[in-house]
């Protein structure tokens, strides 16, 4: 369950975490608070950088403007949790749950998001640069096999004006995302689910796409860049 004493600190209030981080040095700053029932948390602003927050409860946690900067995040509950303007930069947030929860804004460059449940997220002005959305190719084969989910769920998603440019989109379910003038350019996007995706004015240049996505059905193409 982590360290008791770090728990109790952070539940003291965020102005008193923050203290107590600005003392720590070197490794002391890896606080261990893996397992942690923080659910409804008032945490905006609150200093987690580098914390092990593995399978933690952050239900519906208010973390605005947080930073989670290299956090370990692998299994923690995040769902409803408002992550708006939150850095996530490098975070570990494989199989996340993530449904639901609020990232406007909030800076997901680098981090790691295999498997994480992303139904009805909010990734309007998102940073996801250089983000780890779906398994590497050389685990697909070893995984299909078992039945495992593969794809990235973006199902009904708001990635209106994110920036994606260069993600891993492979395979990834899109179907009814607003990706409204969303940076695509370079990303992979071959395999994607993009039925009744709105990708109006969105940028895909040098974008790997499948033939299909000039077909999918109900898919807003109207001044997309397609260079």
């Amino acid at each position: 369950m982590g360290d008791p004493g770090n728990l109790t600190k952070l539940k003291e209030g965020v102005q008193a975490w923050n203290e107590l981080r600005k003392a720590w040095k070197g490794s002391d700053g890896r606080a261990d608070l893996h397992e942690a029932q923080l659910e409804g948390a008032n945490l905006e602003g609150a200093n987690l950088a580098w914390v092990n927050l593995n399978r933690a409860n952050l239900n519906r946690a208010n973390l605005q403007k947080a930073n989670l900067e290299r956090s370990d995040l692998e299994g923690a509950n995040l769902e409803g949790a408002d992550l708006r303007g939150a850095n996530l930069e490098g975070a570990d947030l494989i199989r996340a749950n993530l449904e639901g929860a609020n990232l406007r804004g909030a800076d997901l460059g680098g981090a790691r998001l295999e498997r994480a449940r992303l139904e009805g997220a909010d990734l309007e002005g998102a940073n996801l640069r250089g983000a780890k959305l779906v398994w590497p190719d050389e685990f697909l084969n070893a995984n299909r096999a078992s039945g495992e989910p593969l794809e990235t769920e973006f199902v009904r998603a708001s990635l209106e004006g994110a920036n994606l440019q260069n993600a891993n989109l492979k395979g990834a379910n899109l179907e009814g995302a607003n990706l409204k003038r969303a940076d695509l350019a370079w990303a992979d996007l071959r395999g994607a689910k993009v039925r009744g995706a709105d990708l109006e004015e969105a940028d895909l240049s040098g974008a790997k796409v499948s033939a299909d996505i000039y077909l999918a059905q109900g898919i807003n193409l109207k001044g997309a860049k397609l260079e």
